[in-house]
């Protein structure tokens, strides 16, 4: 029997949806270059619905016509190395589906190469982690309407349940929409556990709190308007024991990356768009990873000791409205670039369909995207224009300044919820300074400007 589906790469995540496809008894094929991790998945799924391959052109002749198979590599050259090997062993309508975090610019440059030889290419983001990969992710292809097709009855069956209990998974748009739409939710995943951090910090810091203590403070938010899985497994980080010790008082200080907050930030600057906390998050992991610096500049100053400080009950209340404040504003950031990328690059976007499908299975899972799929239509991502959406965030934006004010007077970094008000005060303010700036720059460089007065483009002999 020929199987459905083919996955190469057997890593965490390709181990995991390759079991996941079995689970759902669909025939599978997987494959990986070292026998060891196959034999190692094909013992651990234990399933006549999975066959393990180390023979690459076995694994391409077990599949059935036209071939769909995933590929779980890591980003870059491995891809392209990847491709360059398999191509060749495919015929006119095979589909190669890359499910792992690649850049949408390569996307788009694989599918045109690969159009060449009649052979599809389709990004399909995957969110979810290793759990997610194996009980249901959310799934994020990006193609056209015919191989979407082909692939819907395979990927709905794997994919998570919304809230709705419809598959987390849709054809987003058009080729490269699939990584483009992931890695702008991988953009919003870094501002709200940037959030969620910085609380902790807070916490921690300002009141002493114990970690077990925070996880219950975390939990109390899960259970409020605030649920979320990145909520959820802060409680699970904040416990967790290593002999009586917590484990996370032992974890470095610096956080890493691999790439995709900062591809949605210079996509961001390259579209002309702001996307402050998404960017001040990325920024804060960078600011955490020179530990030397930070322990040297250190030593040269004392932090002021903490005086004034709210009662704890009273900062708890401000804290749950600042942080579900700055979760609705990170939400609205992201869609905002999905609404200007969609222009721009006419990948035919239905964004109540990306909130739908980011209820489950994602990282950035939470209650929110229900109302956020109600207040967003199908074709515009300007969450902010919706009136009910933007009343909630009014209703947070005095305990978002009271806890960014907190941060300041006692020296402790806040730099995403900062990004949060300031960006909210600038997108409402009907008058910035940025009149100075034009006038500046037309001295000095005659760059011209516009009035309010009069219609056209002036410059001025200043001096």
């Amino acid at each position: 029997m020929k199987s459905a589906i083919g996955i190469i790469g057997l890593g965490v995540m390709g181990a995991s949806l390759a079991q996941n496809f079995a689970n759902k008894k669909i025939q599978v094929s997987a494959y990986n270059h070292h026998k060891d991790k196959v034999d190692a998945l094909v013992k651990k799924a234990n399933s006549p619905h999975l066959i393990g391959y180390d023979v690459l052109k076995k694994f391409v002749s077990s599949l059935e016509a036209p071939r769909k198979i995933i590929l779980m590599v890591p980003a870059g050259d491995p891809v392209d190395e990847t491709i360059k090997k398999l191509s060749p062993l495919l015929l006119k309508g095979d589909i190669i589906i890359d499910g792992g975090n690649s850049f949408y610019r390569d996307t788009l440059r694989r599918v045109e190469e690969l159009n060449k030889k009649s052979i599809h290419f389709v990004g399909m983001g995957i969110s979810g982690g290793e759990k997610g990969a194996l009980q249901g992710p959310c799934i994020m292809p990006g193609t056209s309407k015919a191989i979407w097709k082909s692939l819907k009855p395979l990927l709905e069956k794997i994919a998570a349940k919304d809230f709705s209990k419809k598959p987390c998974v849709v054809n987003v748009g058009a080729p490269g929409a699939g990584h483009y739409v992931k890695m702008v939710h991988n953009g919003i995943e870094y501002a709200l556990m940037q959030l969620i951090a910085e609380s902790y910090g807070l916490l921690r810091d300002l009141y002493g709190i114990s970690n077990d203590n925070i996880a219950t403070v975390f939990e109390s938010f899960n259970d409020s308007r605030l649920g979320s899985y990145l909520l959820e497994i802060s409680q699970i980080v904040c416990q967790k024991k290593e002999g009586k010790r917590n484990l996370v008082d032992m974890i470095m200080d610096v956080s890493g990356n691999k790439g995709t907050g900062k591809w949605t930030t210079q996509e961001a600057l390259d579209l002309g768009i702001a996307l402050p906390i998404i960017t001040e998050s990325l920024f804060a992991r960078y600011v955490s990873s020179d530990k030397n610096l930070r322990l040297t500049l250190g030593k040269r100053i004392s932090k002021k000791k903490t005086e004034d400080l709210p009662p704890l009950t009273v900062f708890l209340e401000m804290l749950e409205g600042a942080l579900y404040g700055a979760f609705l504003l990170a939400y609205a950031e992201g869609f905002m670039m999905l609404d200007r990328a969609n222009t721009t690059y006419n990948f035919d976007l239905d964004f109540r369909e990306i909130a739908r499908i980011w209820q489950g299975g994602c990282i950035i899972r939470a209650k929110v995207l229900k109302d956020i799929t109600k207040a967003l239509p199908r074709k515009s991502g300007m969450l902010l224009m919706d009136k009910k959406y933007f009343k909630e965030i009014i209703a947070c934006m005095e305990s978002l300044k009271n806890i960014t004010v907190t941060g300041v007077l006692t020296e402790e970094p806040v730099a995403a919820y900062s990004a949060a008000l300031n960006s909210f005060y600038s997108m409402t303010s009907a008058q910035l300074p940025s009149n100075l700036i034009q006038g500046l720059r037309d001295l000095f460089g005659a760059h011209t400007y516009q009035r309010i007065d009069k219609k056209g483009t002036f410059h001025t002999e200043w001096e």
